[in-house]
């Protein structure tokens, strides 16, 4: 039987002693308390073998309660890491966009210089040749 169930078994209580002298009535409270003794003793094996399965069983709910605190820790870590980082992802596309922005700018400016540069040789390529 398992360990909880021997431990909650129960003897019936100790016979008195007889004061008797007839052997028949001694030889049978001896028997009887014999087999109480024995049966105490594997009710206290039982119950000893279930305190160390208890005993194992606290250990290793504090070990998973202790593991449970650290990963729940790291997992602040973490998310408090992704916030920081999406911070800095948003800043750096703001910032990105501007860019962006500028650069098409400059080169719409550019466009338009050399547009105008280019128009402008074309008038003096144009005078030179009237002029000649």
């Amino acid at each position: 039987a398992p360990p909880h169930a021997m431990a909650t078994t129960t003897t019936s209580p100790p016979i008195p002693s007889s004061s008797s002298t007839t052997g028949s009535s001694s030889s049978t409270t001896t028997t009887t308390t014999c087999h109480e003794i024995e049966s105490a003793k594997k009710r206290l094996t039982a119950a000893r073998s279930q305190k160390e399965s208890a005993s194992s069983l606290i250990l290793s709910a504090q070990t998973m309660a202790s593991t449970a605190r650290t990963m729940a820790e790291t997992a602040r870590a973490m998310a408090l890491t992704a916030k920081r980082n999406n911070e800095a992802a948003q800043s750096l596309l703001r910032t990105s966009e501007i860019e962006v922005e500028e650069a098409y700018r400059f080169l719409k400016e550019a466009e338009s210089r050399w547009e105008r540069e280019k128009e402008k040789e074309m008038m003096e390529e144009e005078e030179l040749g009237a002029s000649i």
